[in-house]
């Protein structure tokens, strides 16, 4: 994959020494932007204003194709670029075997990614999973309770590059504390005129044991006509996904002192074990549409759309022996470890439940822009870009359990290499599930549904003046504002008993179905499990509200505290001086600054507090205030080939919409201690935007073609981080424990990049062909931390989320005229996923690190045709976690590994 780091300076390329005509050397931007937005044109060209001689001499002596040719352009956009940026180039997503944009996103440095049954699903960059996300430079999100775009909605087929943007400069729209990534598709005028392509895939997965298509097609052209020049472009992608994913759950460790052998000593056991299989499959359909029209030499106007439509439905079938909050009871000949932690043994009595359920999610993004830019004379141009977003997210789950009141014998061994579980009778036999005749029947069973709606309006204009001037190269202004409007419905699972939860025959409702669980060779084989059980029929669950009223249910409806409305309005201005003086040592770069005003509605129901009479009181918070962001980028041109760059500004990330609710709900439980609880969840909000100062430094070395090393240093400092924070609050009579978010205290983040690319084109023969591709990233943190307990319920404190103080990438490519190699390994360290996590009791849980190998091979037959065959996680990656430390064992995962081939077609 040609990965870039973009450390993106003001002014020329590397190797000119004179800046004076700072105004072309922006339009060489353009110039660059374009190349790399081409997945399907080796020999496409754009049709932007000229460059300075110099840049394009530059760019007319690019003649490689293929991963070179990917990455000679991606160099090409950061030598000219105005702040520091990552990027990925089209023919490093539409070739590496990536089904989505955070899987591409993977391979730049200070970029790490979290997985969703086996695919990239979100991604954090330099520790902070506050990411904008835009679209060919304009907001785009799904309709969640957060802000912006779920990556596994997008093909990545359909885009012509990516851009991170680790240090914003103040013409680009605010949120993003982390980082902005900048989705790029193509445009008509990308092309010299007519282009068609396309691709067809069959993909197999193998623990799936399933395989499905996928295509994709493009079609562009442009015409001379009587009002000027006109271009059409129309991209379609259609994907099937199917999954299976393998879970061995260790429940929560608490602490026991009645173990056989060990009376009197504090002894970690957890409250039981199970197993898990999720099988599903995915499907995503993404359609694209550009028109482009050019009157004359100064006019160009635009208009763009793009729809995602993503369906994601998966079976879960689980077996789970766990006691709840009671203890369970230990046989003689348990051992446990030096740190008193449970290893191996035998218990008693242990109730278990045996769960079928149904999940189905559909997500609908489109995206509406149009806009014009005119170029008024050589020193003024004028834009204005009107968008338009509307995203629908709905989502539906269904779990029917079977099970048992008491298991004779349950089996738990950690002392090899996975945990070794069973149920078995007096008789050391593992028939004991298969029995229906042992079970309790039909036991309960949980519905949840939610519904989400997004809209937004935006509107923005710029202006960008330039100056005949040896300092002050140009000036650029403009102004947004946008209208957003979100809808959340949901967040409640409805617990339902059958019989109180003891259980009723499977007899009493035949019509439901019982059935031995379907799934067969866990863990690829390399697992025990607990034998054959009983559980729902997949049909129990498909046909939801028939079986709900079998039990004697009705379909769940929303109550007023599990509806929320918000509504964001802002009003941003900006400009940006841009200058840059020759010398010895030249330097050139830009300072600006932002202004935005912010006013938030958020409107619900919260209930009221015995001193307010109780019952439930409508709410509508409004929030006002104002944030001023101001930016630098600086560059030095040490010599032809080495630049040192300097950067510093100020960010902000708004609260996202689930904090920001401000209904409350109740919920009663029972702690391992076996004492009743009473706790609630509410948002807040007032909350204010977490806000950091950021400062970076770089250098950078370009030696060759499509060759650099460079080293970067940053560091954040954050304030306002938001935490959950407890407050006591009384209703109806009783003190609950109310967990809020507020903005807390500051923090820092400090870190590093290293990266190296090259292509041996100097060595003899054959040996030409290997480039390879790498880089490295640190970061560290210093920032209030969510609070965790240990197994006895003392506080802890924990690192942020999310954060691996390791990562790296490794690409090693091979080329020639014909054929094309690509081994990519990416790799991060441990890292803290949650404290708060379903069922761990505050417990923290950290996954373990862990790398994955993926491989490309391509064989171009002609110019036309080509055939590659990928493939995903081929090292059968385990990724395992734990809770607190490494030998109380929370999950052990595997996922499918992938195999594709496609056949494609460029005319």
């Amino acid at each position: 994959m040609s990965v870039q780091h973009r450390h993106i300076p003001a002014g020329r390329a590397v190797g000119q020494r004179s800046i004076r005509d700072f105004r072309r050397s922006v339009m060489a931007i353009s110039v660059a932007t374009l190349l790399s937005a081409q997945a399907y044109a080796q020999d496409a060209t754009t049709t932007a204003a000229p460059a300075s001689d110099a840049t394009t001499q530059q760019l007319d002596t690019v003649q490689v194709t293929g991963t070179r040719s990917s990455v000679t352009k991606a160099q090409l956009v950061k030598q000219n670029a105005e702040q520091i940026v990552d990027s990925i180039v089209a023919e490093d997503i539409g070739k590496l075997p990536d089904n989505n944009v955070a899987e591409a996103l993977q391979r730049i440095s200070g970029i790490q990614i979290s997985r969703n049954y086996g695919e990239g699903s979100s991604i954090a960059i330099r520790g902070l999973t506050q990411v904008r996300t835009e679209l060919n430079g304009r907001d785009i999100f799904t309709a969640n309770d957060g802000r912006g775009l779920s990556f596994e909605d997008v093909s990545a087929e359909l885009l012509g590059g990516v851009n991170v943007y680790k240090n914003p400069s103040a013409d680009m729209i605010e949120g993003g504390l982390g980082g902005t990534v900048d989705l790029r598709t193509r445009l008509p005028f990308d092309y010299e005129g007519r282009k068609i392509a396309g691709s067809v895939q069959y993909n197999y997965y193998d623990l799936a044991d399933d395989g499905k298509p996928a295509f994709s097609g493009l079609f562009s052209d442009r015409w001379q006509t009587g009002i000027g020049e006109i271009g059409i472009l129309v991209n379609y992608s259609q994907q099937k996904s199917p999954f299976r994913q393998d879970t061995i759950s260790i429940e929560p460790w608490y602490t026991q002192t009645d173990l056989p052998g060990y009376e009197g000593q504090e002894i970690s056991v957890p409250h039981g074990a199970g197993i898990n299989t999720t099988v599903g499959e995915r499907e995503r359909k993404t359609g694209a549409f550009a028109m482009q029209w050019r009157p004359n030499d100064s006019v160009e106007v635009y208009t763009q759309v793009l729809r995602s439509d993503y369906d994601f439905s998966w079976h879960d079938y689980s077996f789970f022996a766990l006691t709840g909050a009671s203890p369970m009871q230990g046989t003689p000949g348990i051992q446990v470890n030096d740190r008193n932690e449970f290893v191996n043994g035998t218990f008693q009595n242990v109730p278990a439940d045996s769960n079928t359920s149904l999940t189905e999610r559909h997500s609908v993004t489109t995206d509406y822009s149009l806009g014009a830019k005119w170029t008024v004379n050589e020193k003024l141009t004028l834009s204005t870009d009107f968008q338009y977003v509307d995203a629908t997210t709905t989502g539906t789950r269904y779990i029917v359990a079977t099970g048992l009141n008491n298991t004779p014998f349950f089996n738990v061994d950690f002392r090899g290499d996975l945990p070794k579980l069973s149920v078995t009778d007096a008789s050391g036999a593992e028939g004991f599930l298969a029995n229906q005749d042992n079970y309790n029947g039909w036991r309960w069973h949980l519905d949840n549904k939610d519904d989400n709606k997004g809209t937004e309006f935006a509107w923005r204009s710029d202006m960008d003046l330039a100056f005949d001037s040896d300092f002050v190269r140009s000036f650029k202004a403009g102004v947004r504002y946008t209208d957003r409007d979100a809808e959340t419905k949901g967040g409640v699972f409805r617990f339902m008993c059958i019989n109180g939860c003891a259980g009723t025959p499977f007899s009493q409702f035949p019509t439901v179905g019982v059935v031995t669980n379907p799934i067969t060779d866990f863990f690829r084989g390399k697992s025990s499990t607990f034998g054959p059980t009983l559980t729902a029929s997949d049909a129990a669950v498909a046909n939801y509200e028939q079986t709900l009223a079998t039990f004697g249910g009705t379909p769940l409806e929303f109550a007023p505290n599990n509806i929320n409305t918000q509504n964001e309005k802002t009003y941003a201005a900006y400009g940006v001086l841009r200058f840059g003086v020759d010398g010895d040592i030249p330097f050139d770069g830009n300072i600006g600054v932002r202004v935005v005003r912010t006013e938030v509605g958020s409107q619900g129901v919260r209930t009221g507090t015995d001193a307010e009479g109780g019952g439930l009181i409508p709410v509508d918070a409004q929030q006002t205030y104002t944030d001023v962001l101001p930016s630098l980028n600086l560059r030095w041109m040490l010599s032809d080939q080495l630049q040192w760059r300097f950067a510093a500004s100020r960010g902000i990330s708004r609260p996202t919409f689930d904090r920001l609710n401000p209904n409350l709900s109740l919920s009663t439980g029972t702690s391992s201690t076996g004492a009743s609880t009473f706790t609630g969840r509410a948002g807040n909000p007032d909350l204010e935007p977490v806000k950091a100062d950021q400062f970076d430094t770089a250098l950078e070395w370009y030696f060759g073609q499509g060759s650099m090393m460079y080293g970067t240093l940053f560091y954040k400092k954050v304030e306002g981080f938001i935490a959950d924070s407890v407050f006591n609050e009384v209703y109806d009579g009783q003190v609950w424990q109310i967990t809020r978010p507020v903005n807390g205290d500051a923090g820092k983040i400090r870190g590093a990049e290293l990266g190296y690319t090259q292509f041996f084109d100097f060595l003899p023969g054959w040996l030409s062909g290997f480039g390879l591709q790498t880089n490295y990233t640190y970061v560290d943190s210093e920032a209030p931390s969510p609070t965790a307990t240990d197994t006895n319920g003392q506080a802890l404190t924990v690192p942020l989320e999310g954060l691996s103080k390791n990562s790296y990438n490794a690409i090693l490519s091979y080329e020639t005229s014909r054929f094309q190699g690509r081994v990519a390994y990416n790799w991060r360290s441990d890292w803290l996923v949650t404290t708060a996590g379903n069922g761990t009791g505050n417990l923290p849980v950290y996954n373990k690190g862990f790398g994955q190998l993926d491989a490309s091979l391509r064989f171009n037959i002609n110019d036309v045709w080509s055939i590659s065959l990928d493939g995903v996680n081929l090292l059968d990656t385990r990724r395992e976690s734990y809770l607190g430390n490494e030998s109380r064992y929370r999950d052990f995962v595997i996922n499918d590994r992938r195999y594709g081939l496609t056949l494609r077609a460029s005319l």
